[in-house]
């Protein structure tokens, strides 16, 4: 069984979308750090490394991207409470 044309614009528009999903929660959390960062609130150890984690999932795979990025989420999200 192979895949047809329509079949394969559905996949693409699929990955495309999932990308740029993937792509606002990255700019979100980029934003929430920065954020903290020009409140100076936090600890600046705490706040370079979650930068370091930031940068270093841009470079993994799809599987452990999802999984770091709502770890990441959930760190940034603890943080904003911290210092509320």
């Amino acid at each position: 069984m192979s895949l047809t044309n329509e079949d394969l614009n559905k996949i693409r528009n699929v990955v495309r979308a999932e990308n740029e999903l993937i792509e606002i929660r990255f700019e979100k959390l980029e934003d929430k750090i920065n954020v903290l960062k020009v409140e100076n609130k936090i600890e600046h150890q705490e706040l370079k490394r979650l930068i370091i984690e930031l940068k270093k999932m841009e470079n993994e795979d799809t599987s452990a991207f999802y999984t770091d990025l709502n770890k990441l989420e959930k760190r940034v999200t603890k943080l904003e409470v911290k210092v509320a």
